[in-house]
């Protein structure tokens, strides 16, 4: 089409630098929606675990029950 930059590489430098130091610190939101997130899914593969052994132990007494 007549472009003489398509397909030739493009090499850039940046330097970033930043004058005020004291506004680098996160805002503190107050969400802990991420780790009460986490909990809840631990406490419910533990309980999903928990529930699982007990349907095992249960079906391994019925099938020593009838030998």
């Amino acid at each position: 089409v007549g472009n003489d930059y398509q397909n030739l590489p493009l090499i850039a430098d940046f330097c970033w630098w930043v004058d005020e130091s004291d506004n680098l610190v996160p805002p503190d939101t107050g969400d802990f929606a991420q780790p009460l997130l986490w909990a809840g899914v631990a406490v419910t593969s533990l309980l999903l675990l928990f529930l699982l052994l007990i349907k095992r132990r249960k079906e391994n007494e019925d099938e020593e029950s009838y030998d």
